[in-house]
């Protein structure tokens, strides 16, 4: 329950912030805490990982990844162990994601939405019962947002939802990363557009008045 909350309130965070800047690629390392399922065969433990971006257009792209759950401790209550019969292991994931992002709402930030799986690899190897198991693929989903922290830089905090297919459980990956961005690169220009308008001033009465004829002086005065 606690999990479900963290998560509903890190996508609410999320939802009202924001890859940033025009640049169509970039490249992020970020650090973060893997939430596990209470059935998931390993425990709670952080993360770091680095992945790689690239846009086919304003609004979508592709994401590359790699991510590692730091020496997760396993779930004892599962009767888990590894293969070695360690108490703990690493998890490697691989990832590949389709991304959406709003094209520049606002001037600092882009909120984006991601959606895809990989595989993740027990590095230790783990039994469970009667079973091993030396990985399993995940599909997930995510929101995150670019914060832009100049030119090429921008801050990146993220939710990931993951579904594991073979132990049928549910992690959440909250992060935050720090992206360089770089390819196809412009600085935004705002235009100022001036309307010319005629405006009618005036005229001295010497000059707007109309001609008067004197028959004395024959002149038009």
């Amino acid at each position: 329950m606690k999990k479900s909350l963290f998560a509903c309130a890190a996508l609410a965070v999320l939802a009202s912030s924001s890859f940033a800047g025009n640049y169509n690629s970039g490249i992020n390392i970020y650090g973060g805490y893997n939430f596990a399922d209470s059935d998931c065969v390993v425990d709670d433990a952080p993360v770091a990982g680095v992945n790689v971006h690239t846009f086919l257009t304003d609004n979508f792209g592709f994401r590359a990844g790699y991510e590692r759950v730091i020496d997760a401790d396993l779930n004892t209550d599962k009767a888990a162990r590894t293969l070695e019969g360690g108490d703990s292991t690493s998890v490697n994931r691989f990832s590949l994601n389709a991304v959406f992002k709003k094209a520049q709402p606002w001037k600092k930030m882009t909120p984006y939405l991601l959606v895809g799986g990989g595989y993740e690899n027990y590095e230790d190897g783990i039994v469970r019962g009667n079973s091993a198991c030396s990985g399993q693929w995940f599909y997930d989903a995510g929101i995150g947002a670019g914060i832009s922290l100049g030119d090429q830089w921008a801050l990146n905090p993220e939710v990931r939802v993951l579904y594991k297919e073979k132990c049928e459980t549910v992690d959440v990956v909250p992060t935050l990363g720090l992206s360089y961005l770089f390819g196809g690169g412009t600085r935004v220009v705002e235009k100022v557009v001036v309307k010319e308008k005629t405006v009618q001033l005036p005229c001295p009465k010497q000059e707007c008045a109309e001609p008067v004829y004197d028959p004395k002086e024959k002149a038009v005065r």
